[in-house]
This record gives C-alpha cells, structure tokens and sequence, in this order.
C-alpha cells in the first residue's frame, strides 16, 4: 500500500459543502481516510477569496501517478476549469504533497495551508 498526504481547498461561496463533498469522495477512493479539521486560511496573494482547507491522509494500491490523474478527474467533475487560477475561483483542489515519506510538493511544505492541517494532524 502506499500512503500519502494530500492538501484540499476551496475559497468558492459554497467551499463548506465542497470540502465536505470531497472528504466522502476520498472516504470512498482510498482507504484508511483521516481528515484535519476545515479552517479558513486568506489566498496565498492574497488577491482572491479565502479559503477553506484541510489536510487528508489515506493509503491506496494505485500509483502516485493514477492517484493524481484521479483527484484531478474529481476537480474537473466539481467544476474546475483551466480559467480558476485566472479568476481566483477554485472549486475545489487536491494536491499530493507526500507520497510513501517522499515530498512530492516541496513548496506545500512552508504554507500556512498544508501545515495547520499537517501539524493538526501529525505532532
């Protein structure tokens, strides 16, 4: 089994039901699904709306690479489109940061976003 963890957001008028959306889909994906709890974190630019994360772990057979083609698939399904990053509107967003103890994301690793949810989480 391969473990990871991954960071969710959404910063839409509806990211409460969104994230709550995505934690069943991930309860329903992967195994062994352990969720931080939601808090409120501004844009990383804060030019946009802001947002609503957690941080998840779970475990999976798949490869990282199938693991991603996946989140990416739900993203597109909840309604993410190539324009969310020119309009500041995520929907939602699932980002793989660590995968079986590797970082795959260094960047995640000094966000106030990933790290309340990690810490939360781990320490």
């Amino acid at each position: 089994m391969n473990a990871f963890v991954v960071s969710i957001g959404s910063n839409v008028i509806e990211r409460e039901a969104m994230m709550s959306r995505t934690v069943k889909w991930l309860e329903e994906q992967f195994d062994d699904v352990r969720v931080s709890e939601i808090y409120e974190t501004p844009e990383y630019s804060r030019r946009y709306d802001p947002y609503f994360n957690c941080v998840a772990s779970a475990s999976t057979r798949m490869s990282l690479d199938d693991a991603v083609k996946l989140m990416k698939e739900w993203e597109m399904k909840c309604g993410r489109t190539p324009q969310s990053k020119i309009t500041g509107k995520v929907v939602i967003d699932l980002d793989i940061v660590i995968w079986n103890d590797s970082v795959v994301r260094p960047k995640e690793l000094s966000r106030d976003y990933f790290l309340r949810g990690y810490r939360m989480m781990f320490q």
